[in-house]
């Protein structure tokens, strides 16, 4: 899109359009041509993500208002290239031996049915590019098997059996699972530490008389200790990783899925909840609580700024406790 506003000196309309046009025309060709060995050749799934970023965020823009098109023919094009996009990617992975169990999940996009009736298709050849980008997604809504957006942790979601399958993706659990382990015990012991200076405070505040009263401001000793004392936490620590087995593939599958997957769940993503994608309220994105960086980190093999990203309602950066609690308290569960 830059390029073609910018170099080519093309309004955003006909940079649009040829954009339209070669999706319509030359997507099919150019993402199943041979794969070249050069290292100047990006990865096709990714550079259709930041081709369909910039294509949706300047078509909106362009074709749509608040109140509804603005362009109802440029937004019926902007939805048949959007889902002309998709079904590439989604027939180039069902035709890859890695993803073939691809062929047996759902493709939920709502109120498909809904967003076609307002199309304005003003040919015949139109209606049956719609007809047939409508078919191909209707083969797919009824499948049994969980979408890629939705019900990532079910023991039938495409990521919890692609890592059950990855030699990989199941040594680094376990890799994960050892690192945890060792923070989860020095956590213990800064506990057991704390308890022990808590202790400490407290008895020697024990013997000795509140003498506040004899004092123009401030506190005695005995209540100085007191607040010294109370004034002791810790912060809880959150395993990186579920208990649950499932739960644990979906996470290592989110750290290291494929870019092709990655990048064609993306583009699903940002198509259905546009045309302001953002992420839902009072979730946390793991990555960024201090225990799961350092550790999840160092398995994360995706990009910085992929849209679809491990959240929990669960958040534990600013979550500390007294250290009067049991220990067993220190250690939340993932939600």
């Amino acid at each position: 899109m830059k390029e073609l506003h910018g170099e080519f000196d093309y309004t955003i309309g006909i940079a649009l359009t040829r954009i339209e046009i070669w999706v319509e025309s030359c997507l099919n060709q150019w993402i199943n041509r041979p794969t070249t060995i050069s290292q100047y050749e990006k990865n096709r799934f990714e550079t259709l993500l930041v081709l369909f970023e910039e294509y949706q965020t300047v078509a909106l823009g362009y074709y749509w208002s608040e109140k509804g098109p603005r362009d109802p023919m440029g937004y019926t094009r902007f939805i048949l290239t959007s889902l002309t996009i998709i079904r590439s990617m989604h027939k180039k992975l069902c035709d890859d031996p890695r993803f073939t169990r691809l062929k047996q999940h759902s493709i939920n996009i709502p109120n498909l049915m809904d967003l076609f009736e307002f199309l304005v298709l003003p040919n015949c050849k139109d209606m049956i590019r719609a007809r047939d980008v409508w078919t191909y997604f209707s083969e797919f809504h009824h499948n049994t098997y969980p979408d890629l957006l939705s019900d990532i942790s079910d023991g039938d979601a495409f990521g919890v059996y692609y890592a059950s399958q990855s030699s990989v993706m199941n040594e680094n659990i376990q890799k994960i699972r050892y690192q945890a382990e060792l923070v989860k015990q020095q956590k213990t012991q800064e506990v057991k530490d704390a308890k022990q200076n808590y202790e400490r405070l407290m008895n020697a505040a024990r013997y000795l008389d509140c003498r506040c009263y004899a004092l123009d401001y401030g506190y005695c000793e005995k209540c100085r200790l007191k607040q010294q004392a109370d004034r002791i936490t810790v912060n809880v620590y959150e395993c990186p990783l579920p208990c649950e087995r499932e739960q644990s593939l979906a996470v290592i599958f989110e750290l290291q899925m494929p870019i092709e997957i990655r990048s064609y769940r993306d583009i699903l993503w940002q198509f259905v909840n546009r045309p302001n994608p953002l992420p839902k309220p009072c979730m946390h994105e793991w990555l960024q609580a201090p225990h799961h960086d350092k550790i999840l980190g160092l398995f994360n093999t995706g990009p910085d700024n992929c849209k679809v990203k491990l959240v929990s309602s669960t958040y534990t950066r600013y979550f500390y406790k007294s250290v009067t609690k049991s220990i067993d308290e220190f250690f939340a569960k993932i939600v």
